[in-house]
């Protein structure tokens, strides 16, 4: 059965800050006004899946399962109740999915702040500010179905490859 997300969507974009020389607001300043207040740009890139089917081993288990979603330490995801562990040389019977009990979902804001400056010729300067997970939102991993596990049916840890909000800034001289 597929696992993966069954909705997934991602919208990115750029707009430039319509000030500066030539712009709607301030077309007609100076350069050196210029040089500080134009050439302005915001990108941004949002992400959002919805969570992974959750893959259930060989054990007893309920014939339907109800979904909590607590998130964080110590907060069940489902209902572990009814679960048990399957003696030793039985067949499974249990289901491998049960179609409502999903994992947590994911979305995540990627930002970049840039300014390009003008030297002359073919020289310019540019300065990024990029900001990942922007909103500095807490992005879970799926939780533990492994009925022999203390954290069976927990969603402790965070979602693989995820972090906090992270700031990159640059200069960048070209020529």
């Amino acid at each position: 059965p597929d696992t993966a997300s069954r909705h997934r969507f991602v919208a990115t974009g750029v707009w430039e800050f319509p000030i500066g020389r030539g712009k709607a607001i301030g077309g007609g300043i100076s350069n050196a006004l210029d040089a500080v207040v134009g050439g302005w740009q915001v990108a941004g890139t949002f992400s959002y899946r919805s969570g992974n089917l959750l893959s259930f081993g060989a054990m007893i288990a309920p014939e339907s399962v109800e979904v909590l979603g607590g998130k964080g330490r110590k907060a069940y995801w489902f209902d572990t109740t009814g679960f048990k562990a399957l003696p030793a040389y039985t067949r499974r019977t249990n289901p491998i999915n049960y179609e409502d009990v999903r994992g947590p979902s994911f979305n995540n804001l990627d930002l970049v702040l840039s300014k390009q400056v003008s030297l002359g010729g073919r020289r310019s300067l540019q300065f990024r500010l990029e900001a990942y997970n922007a909103l500095n939102h807490i992005n879970y991993a799926d939780p533990v179905v492994s009925i022999t596990s203390s954290d069976f049916g927990r969603t402790n840890s965070l979602y693989a490859g995820t972090a906090g909000r992270r700031l990159v800034y640059n200069f960048r001289f070209e020529f």
